[in-house]
């Protein structure tokens, strides 16, 4: 009776073959005599594999299962939702995977074997979240499997410029833009295993100012320093143009149409040298850029001698910026130029100037911000000696490379 009972059962019920699939190789059904019969689906592959068992009983109602999978693994189910379940191995290795079944026909068992074969080195990324409104953070976690099971190096290259290091960790997009973000698993044997996926950064469709979201808000505080320094800049020139517009026009006597008299600051204000060459930089151009005063012509028959122009304005800098100025640009006169293509020295960056000229970095960003926006230096993203991911490097303009001649003429050096 059991055995009719299984012919009817797998008649009915087992649609399998044993040849290959796109799954890999079918094993079953097993058949093991008093009317059980065990499938396993795929019978063999790349590990991690997942099989799918099922035993086939003329009652599984009525019936209880213990599996045992060769792997260490067990478990038992009873009735027609214990008749099937998946186990995963995840190594490789041979393993015979066997089911005993117990119901009223009496006790029968039945084994197959499952083949689990080492699968290619790969890597594995997660991303959370994929996309979003610039600036917006990734959390990115890799993982690898198979090759040697020990991996010493998680490189990622998040497509935008940054790069990082380590198994999981946070990058923040600031540029809108559909960015590649590829990840490289090297394990203890030299090997390596490459993955890659895609992030999405959206432009902020927010109008600049837009303080409604605070969002605008959120966007000018990410400007950068120098802008800050640069705008201060054009706003102190335009409020000379308008200082010297108004002392013009309530000094200017009727019937005259020559300019006043530009005041004249103090000589305690006026630099000199290398000192007088940076203040002209950073603020006196902006001076020497209004009109000249013209000298005062006297009324026809006038006795009143014309006035001498008076000397311009400066810009006032402190003292500190100014003897920093000097040694930021005597260091870089002494290295010279870096290459404009390959890796850069860290004599170029703001951390090895810090080092070699013993200052702490607040102070030397600030200069360094006035210098570039002085047009003394330009700064650019390079690849550095030893660094991990690329950082902001300085060279002396060409107006830096004249105010190093100044300096070393003046005191007897020779040129850079």
């Amino acid at each position: 009776m059991l055995v009719a009972g299984l012919v009817g059962t797998l008649a009915a019920t087992t649609p399998f073959s044993t040849s290959g699939s796109g799954l890999g190789h079918v094993g079953g059904p097993q058949a093991c005599g008093s009317g059980l019969s065990l499938i396993a689906v795929p019978a063999s592959g790349s590990a991690p594999l997942l099989v799918q068992f099922s035993a086939v009983v003329p009652t599984p109602e009525n019936t209880t299962f213990l599996w045992v999978f060769g792997d260490g693994s067990r478990a038992n189910t009873s009735g027609t939702q214990g008749e099937s379940l998946a186990h995963l191995y995840e190594s490789a290795g041979t393993f015979s995977a066997s089911v005993g079944a117990s119901g009223p026909g009496g006790s029968a068992s039945c084994a197959i074997r499952i083949s689990a074969t080492e699968g290619p080195f790969e890597a594995h990324l997660r991303a959370n979240p994929t996309s979003g409104i610039v600036p917006f953070t990734v959390s990115f976690t890799g993982t690898a499997s198979n090759g040697t099971q020990t991996y010493d190096e998680f490189l990622w290259d998040f497509g935008d410029g940054g790069q990082g290091v380590g198994v999981s960790l946070n990058y923040t997009f600031r540029v809108a833009g559909n960015f590649s973000v590829s990840l490289r698993v090297i394990d203890s044997s030299g090997a390596s295993a490459v993955v890659a996926s895609h992030v999405v950064a959206e432009p902020d469709p927010s109008p600049p100012g837009d303080s409604g979201s605070g969002v605008g808000l959120a966007r000018w505080n990410e400007l950068p320093a120098w802008t800050w320094v640069a705008f201060g800049v054009v706003a102190t020139a335009m409020g000379l143009i308008g200082y010297r517009f108004l002392r013009n026009r309530d000094r200017r006597p009727p019937g005259s149409s020559s300019p006043p008299e530009l005041p004249v600051t103090s000589s305690s204000e006026v630099s000199s040298g290398f000192a007088g060459s940076i203040e002209r930089s950073a603020g006196e151009r902006y001076v020497e850029a209004l009109p000249t005063p013209s000298e005062s012509r006297p009324e026809p028959g006038a006795s009143e001698p014309a006035q001498s122009p008076p000397p311009r304005r400066t810009a006032s800098v402190p003292r500190e910026t100014i003897r920093l100025s000097q040694r930021i640009v005597e260091h870089l006169g002494r290295h010279g130029t870096h290459e404009s293509e390959g890796t850069v020295r860290p004599e170029f960056t703001q951390r090895g100037m810090a080092e070699q000229l013993s200052v702490r970095q607040g102070p030397l960003s600030n200069v360094l911000r006035r210098l570039v926006a002085a047009g003394v230096l330009s700064e650019e993203l390079r690849h550095v000696h030893g660094a991990p991911r690329r950082l902001k490097v300085y060279r002396l303009t060409a107006e830096g490379r004249a105010l190093s001649r100044e300096m070393n003429a003046r005191r007897g050096r020779p040129p850079t």
